[in-house]
């Protein structure tokens, strides 16, 4: 994971992370852990997650476990705290502090 984050950093940033602000910072540095997330959860095997949720509940941590990664990390991916079924159809499932 920190490799492909460090990876992402080469690819799309080309500043210098010592001279920027704070803001600039951690802007590149959720870009950076963002797009290594759709690098290492590819599109093609989430619709394996996505079948699944239309049969019973799936929460971000059983993705975290299906790519052998952080619940953090997977929360790079998706927004969400998990997916199911409601009314036929899969949707998000967010919880509330």
């Amino acid at each position: 994971m920190l490799l492909a984050e460090e990876f992402c950093h080469c690819y799309a940033h080309h500043i210098s992370q010592i001279r920027a602000d704070k803001h600039i910072v951690g802007k590149t540095e959720a870009q950076a852990k963002r797009m290594s997330a759709y690098l290492l959860m590819p599109a093609k095997f989430m619709e394996n997650i996505y079948f699944t949720a239309a049969e019973e509940p799936v929460m971000i941590s059983d993705i975290a476990d299906y790519f052998a990664a952080t619940e953090e990390f997977a929360h790079f991916h998706h927004r969400v705290d998990g997916f199911s079924n409601v009314k036929g159809n899969v949707g998000s499932i967010e919880w509330l502090e």
